[in-house]
């Protein structure tokens, strides 16, 4: 089954804070308190509303504000925030803000409603206590001045836009490559004269009477019985090995994937592409070659080859390759699920051991004294699985179960998952959700996403008035109206509460989409109470799944064809190889100095994989004569540490605050030309673009001259206008 990248996409509901001040002041402030007066400010504007403040005195001084609605065609929903301060500068100012939003109903009111309490909000006086006992520090020649600000939420109610996250597709990752470019210069007649000092080969090996050359810190790394061999060799600069019983293209074959991680036979359709060749006797040279691979795997501890080799043989397995390939792993500790697979495909069918019976190569063995006993106990074998079989004959259960087997955790190697994932935030959660209640609304969506050729939204409905931290999240299809097909879905979702703590994601779980049932929905209960900053915000996170309907295709019925079973095969180890290299320091041969700090790495890797970085530590030996000890300037220690390990490993590193260190990456990958590393850095910075970060973000795409980036930025500002 086909699987297809990530593709996130993001949108942000484009309600906005409209602020608006009014400075207030009260002149004659002694009179106003033996008066116990109210008075009122003038008429200032917010948000397209009229609003004014309204300050009420008592004997012992100002007793308290209400902020008033004077006119406004929608309903209202505001933050307030109040300040006085010492005209003379002696004494701090004092603030109030309110915690959270009140709502304000649309004018004209119902005949019914309070004028009053429904259109004005009191607020407290800020440092009530304090300010009683110390009114001279705020009131100045009898004038005491309030500068009111008010927030008023802007609810726009259409779609959200929809952006991605990515500015540019990451080029894929060069390990690899690179490292074969070291591969091929050791392979060459004379590699001293185009090779760097640094990357020169340092092992010998002799192997069917040619000499092949390699680097003993790649192969350490890759392999635990070439580390255990070179290490009793450490002070040598030059090793010859010599090695028995494999021939010279097979320990090439084994050293490409070393340097590559990529095995050199390659599958075609889960078969081998020889298979598919009318050539026949090239069909079985590749299998032995894949045989001869695997006992040099098992040999060298290569897990990665060994099970790549098995996978090859196993989806290749017919009546004249089974028995080879049982004489290659019996015996064999790390091979014993092939050797099953072996006997299980042997005894699958009655057909299929009659017609090994009748090979040659099966022949030849029952006439070799050496094979006879293998033979027996390949047949006692079969026996004992046929046996633990009932009605072998006529039900052909370990057909079936042979079948299943080859089966199970597998879905039609036809269908293609298309992997997408949306983020949606909400700015001013609370605001827009009181917002949307004052109008009738208890729903928000998000812009429309696409994913495996279908258009999806997603909606927060809050099931309770009155609380904010109750909501459910719908995930909805868009579809056509002619659409009869079902489209089935694995979902999870996250939710970043407005605090930034992001809780831990849901299962995925899988759901079928019907023409009947449009949607599918997960509820959320937010158990800590919203952030009471301005900038309210919350974000809804769903990773989705889209299986493809696969295309109809016929199996064959030929038993003999091929077992069909799927060797599982963990991902790339080069990664992680050489990230333990790294970290681990073991035989490293060169230093920087990085804000007084000593990292230390391996000028090999630093040669194949950065060439500019590696220019540096040449213009040092050129001038000292020692490139051993490199100092880099104008870099933070822990920024010089992570682009080493993306240069390891070609992956950004996790950190606490990642925005910060992302940042400084983005310089260091311009300097040092780290092509993948600029462009992964763009791409997080655009995932991770926000209203309060853009004009920020802009700026320094716009100083590292990153155009794609730059551009991205200006969209995302022109959807906020």
């Amino acid at each position: 089954m086909a699987s297809t990248p990530l593709n996130k996409t993001a949108s942000t509901h484009r309600s906005t804070l409209v602020r608006g001040t009014h400075r207030f002041h009260i002149v004659g402030y002694s009179e106003r308190k033996r008066n116990s007066s109210v008075v009122r400010s003038g008429d200032f504007e917010a948000g397209e509303c009229i609003w004014s403040l309204s300050c009420c005195f008592k004997k012992q001084g100002l007793a308290s504000m209400s902020l008033e609605l004077v006119s406004g065609k929608y309903a209202a929903t505001a933050m307030a925030s109040v300040r006085m301060d010492d005209p003379l500068h002696r004494w701090p100012a004092a603030v109030w803000r309110s915690p959270d939003t009140n709502t304000f109903p649309a004018l004209p009111l119902p005949a019914t409603t309070s004028r009053e309490i429904s259109r004005s909000w009191k607020l407290p006086v800020p440092n009530k206590a304090f300010f009683h006992g110390q009114e001279e520090r705020y009131v100045v020649d009898d004038r005491l001045t309030i500068l009111c600000v008010v927030h008023v939420l802007r609810l726009d109610l259409a779609l959200a836009k929809t952006r991605s996250c990515f500015v540019s597709a990451v080029p894929p990752p060069t390990i690899s490559g690179d490292l074969l470019m070291l591969l091929s210069a050791s392979l060459s007649a004379k590699p001293e004269e185009s090779v760097k000092p640094c990357m020169m080969p340092d092992v010998t090996f002799i192997v069917d009477q040619t000499e092949i050359r390699a680097h003993k810190l790649v192969l350490s790394v890759r392999s635990p019985v070439f580390a255990a061999e070179f290490r009793w060799h450490m002070d040598e600069s030059s090793i010859i090995r010599v090695v028995k019983d494999m021939s010279a293209s097979t320990f090439r074959a084994m050293l490409r994937f070393i340097y590559t991680d990529e095995l050199p036979i390659k599958p075609n359709n889960n078969r081998m592409i020889s298979l598919t060749s009318q050539d026949k006797h090239a069909s079985r040279r590749y299998e032995a070659m894949a045989r001869d691979l695997l006992v040099a795997a098992d040999r060298y501890d290569l897990q990665r080859l060994r099970l790549l080799c098995e996978k090859v043989l196993a989806e290749g397995m017919d009546h004249k390759s089974v028995i080879p390939t049982l004489m290659v792993v019996h015996g064999r500790y790390h091979c014993g699920q092939l050797e099953d697979l072996c006997i299980e495909y042997i005894a699958s069918h009655p057909n299929v051991y009659n017609a090994l019976k009748a090979t040659e190569e099966y022949n030849e063995m029952k006439k070799n004294s050496c094979c006879c006993s293998f033979l027996v106990e390949v047949a006692d074998k079969v026996d004992h699985v046929i046996n633990m079989a009932p009605n072998y004959s006529s039900s052909k259960n370990l057909q079936q179960s042979h079948k299943r087997k080859r089966n199970d955790g597998l879905r039609d190697p036809h269908q293609v998952v298309v992997h997408g994932s949306h983020k949606f935030t909400i700015p001013y959660f609370r605001a827009v959700q009181r917002s949307l209640l004052a109008v009738g609304k208890n729903t928000i969506g998000s812009g429309i996403f696409r994913v495996g050729g279908y258009n999806w939204t997603l909606c927060v409905r809050w099931l309770d008035p009155s609380n904010s931290s109750s909501f459910v999240v719908y995930l909805c299809l868009e579809r056509n109206r002619y659409e009869t097909s079902h489209v089935t879905t694995s979902i999870g979702f996250k939710i970043d509460d407005p605090s930034g703590t992001s809780l831990s994601p849901i299962t995925m779980v899988e759901e079928i989409f019907t023409k009947a049932e449009n949607f599918r929905r997960a509820k959320f209960t937010l158990m800590k109470s919203t952030n009471s900053s301005h900038d309210d915000s919350l974000t809804v996170q769903c990773y989705l799944n889209v299986t493809k309907e696969a295309a109809a295709c016929t199996s064959s019925s030929t038993i003999s064809d091929g077992a069909g079973v799927t060797v599982v095969v963990p991902p790339s180890y080069m990664g992680l190889h050489l990230e333990q290299l790294l970290m681990s320091g073991e035989s490293s041969d060169v230093r920087f100095l990085v804000e007084d700090c000593e990292i230390r790495a391996h000028g090999l890797v630093i040669a194949a994989r950065s060439p500019v970085l590696y220019q540096v530590l040449e213009a040092v030996a050129a001038k000292e004569g020692d490139h051993h000890i490199v100092r880099i300037n104008n870099m933070k220690a822990a920024v010089f540490r992570s682009v080493l390990h993306f240069i390891y490993t070609d992956k950004l590193p996790s950190t606490d605050n990642p925005v910060l260190v992302i940042e400084d990456m983005l310089a260091a990958g311009c300097r040092f030309r780290l092509e993948r590393l600029k462009i992964a850095c763009e791409n997080f910075l655009a995932d991770h673009i926000s209203n309060k970060n853009a004009l920020y973000t802009l700026k320094l795409a716009q100083h590292h001259h990153c155009l794609k980036l730059e551009k991205y930025c200006g969209m995302f500002i022109s959807t906020k206008l």
